[in-house]
């Protein structure tokens, strides 16, 4: 009988670590952000700091790229269509959500890379600075404004 103990304590021991698996992975579940949910923290986040001054929180519509168990991937527009103008809806950023702690990062098209939402910040607020299009130092203000 004495050699059996060990084995029940190695059977309870793995019982009790798989109800911790099989716990963990169910309370990271009900964690994760929905899709609506990840839109909701975007458009808040993008209307309170005043990204696109110009454009109406309404004006604003958000295209799900892809889905994955970490993140959403979300390319936001403005519906053009719906707040003015022709039919055609403008890109203006993309941006990924993580479902988990609901951070945001951006993803820089020219580099194809992705950054935290605090350097998209600064980087549209060093736009914003920026002499007008029309502006000879326009280009090399844009220029100096990338986020690298």
């Amino acid at each position: 009988m004495r050699g059996r103990q060990p084995l029940r304590t190695f059977c309870a021991l793995g019982l009790v670590a798989l109800a911790i698996v099989v716990g963990a992975r169910g309370a990271r579940a009900e964690q994760m952000l929905s899709e609506a949910e990840a839109v909701a923290v975007l458009r808040s986040r993008l209307v309170s700091d005043r990204v696109y001054p110009h454009i109406g929180a309404d004006c604003l519509y958000f295209e799900r790229d892809d889905v994955s168990p970490s993140a959403i991937r979300f390319t936001v527009r403005y519906d053009q269509a719906k707040c003015g103008g022709d039919s055609v809806s403008t890109l203006l950023d993309r941006f990924v959500v993580n479902r988990q702690d609901a951070s945001i990062l951006w993803w820089y098209v020219p580099e194809d890379r992705h950054y935290p939402y605090e350097r998209f910040l600064a980087f549209m607020h060093c736009i914003d600075a920026c002499p007008t299009s029309e502006s000879p130092n326009s280009y090399r203000c844009y220029e100096s404004c990338r986020p690298n």
